[in-house]
């Protein structure tokens, strides 16, 4: 069976100047797939203001935005939020791009799924949950129709190893 998520929206956010996103971005090139910028979008960044905002976790998202950042929190201070503004961001700044999140199980994955869409909401029609329990073909359609997957790691080795997932 296919998963097709529900989606909420984010309640409010607050718009933050990010100038030097673009040029940060525009010097990046990847040999295998590059998608555009929106040059518009990325002028600024989103955080959502329905959880209330903690200056750490600010910080980290606009350095992660920006950087290749690990982020090392305890249980509970707001590791999923911060992936989920920085997966926000990168869904709107690459409007052809596509966002994987991982986690190490199924119930994780579930729990990572419900824990992004209450900071942000993806559109429903963009987002997909990935596990081995559904079809290849499933998998396969779902990997190049969507822009926001939540898959365990060994579902995603499996879809490269086959060809499901180019």
């Amino acid at each position: 069976e296919c998963t097709t998520l529900s989606a909420n929206t984010v309640s409010s956010s607050k718009r933050m100047d990010a100038p030097n996103c673009c040029q940060a971005f525009a010097e990046e090139i990847c040999s295998h797939r590059t998608v555009a910028i929106d040059k518009e979008a990325c002028k600024s960044w989103i955080y959502p203001t329905n959880y209330a905002p903690r200056e750490y976790q600010v910080n980290m998202c606009k350095r992660a935005l920006l950087e290749n950042t690990l982020v090392c929190l305890p249980t509970g201070l707001g590791k999923t939020l911060i992936a989920a503004v920085c997966m926000y961001n990168y869904y709107r700044w690459f409007p052809q791009g596509q966002i994987l999140f991982m986690a190490p199980t199924r119930p994780l994955v579930a729990q990572q799924v419900k824990a992004c869409h209450d900071a942000v909401g993806f559109p429903e029609n963009e987002t997909a949950e990935m596990s081995g329990s559904s079809n290849s073909e499933c998998r396969r359609k779902l990997w190049s129709s969507k822009r926001v997957f939540y898959a365990t790691p060994q579902t995603v080795i499996n879809d490269l190893n086959s060809g499901v997932l180019n």
